[in-house]
């Protein structure tokens, strides 16, 4: 299990704010523009903002571990040799 810090649990927090937010005036517009009802709009709307949610949370995700990846296989790589002048 991996710990979080503060500050990338508000910057997903915020991420997937704004993604809801543009997912949900994308579907909106596309719903007034084909003359959808309000039912389907609605329920469009909450169909968006779950699919925007979920492939930011997968890209999060998948960011986040090679990230953690690559500082580990840092750790195991020999330190550069010394120069000399």
């Amino acid at each position: 299990m991996f710990m979080v810090s503060p500050t990338a649990s508000l910057k997903l927090l915020i991420a997937f704010a704004v993604a809801a937010v543009l997912a949900t005036i994308y579907v909106a517009i596309v719903a007034v523009a084909t003359d959808v009802p309000i039912v389907g709009a609605l329920l469009a709307c909450l169909g968006g903002v779950v699919a925007v949610l979920g492939l930011t949370a997968v890209h999060v995700g998948v960011a986040h571990g090679l990230l953690k990846a690559s500082s580990i296989w840092r750790r195991f790589r020999p330190p550069a040799p010394a120069v000399r002048t």
